[in-house]
Parts: structure tokens; C-alpha cells; sequence
């Protein structure tokens, strides 16, 4: 049986452009230090693909390794970067 695509609340394709355009990355810069293809962070990115939920994990592991935080309360969403 096929894996059904993951929804995950915290990673949408907005915040994941967001959390690229934070510390200005690439598409490709985000694929490989997430371990995934450039087409799937693009496709990804204009909501024409929903990803696995392993892919989520990987794409919100790498947005990290480069000092992004996704944030969610009940009165936001968003990106920030820590301070070094």
C-alpha cells in the first residue's frame, strides 16, 4: 500500500520559502543539506506536492542545521533565526 502524502501543521511551502529567504539559501542549497532532490523543495515550495512525512522532517532538520526555527502559537506562524 502507497504512503499517503503528509500534512504537517508546522512546515507549509510559505514557511519553508521563508525560512530560505531568512538565511539565503537556495532551493538546491535547502535539497542537499536536507538530503532530498531539487524538484521536491521546488514542488514542494508551490504546493504542488505533499510531501512524505520523512521528507517534512528532513526539509524542517536542515532549515535548522542552518539556525531556522519554525514558530507556532495560537496567535502566529513564522520563521526566526537564532542569534549567533
Amino acid at each position: 500500500m502507497p504512503k499517503k502524502p503528509y500534512i504537517d501543521a508546522m512546515l507549509t511551502p510559505e514557511i519553508c520559502v521563508a525560512g530560505r529567504a531568512l538565511v539565503k539559501i537556495t532551493q538546491d542549497e535547502l535539497a542537499k543539506a536536507s538530503g532530498r532532490g531539487k524538484s521536491t523543495i521546488r514542488d514542494f515550495e508551490r504546493g504542488e506536492r505533499l510531501p512524505k512525512k520523512e521528507t517534512v522532517d528532513d526539509i524542517i532538520a536542515a532549515l535548522k542545521s542552518y539556525g531556522v526555527s519554525i514558530v507556532r502559537d495560537r496567535n502566529s506562524h513564522g520563521v526566526v533565526k537564532a542569534l549567533k
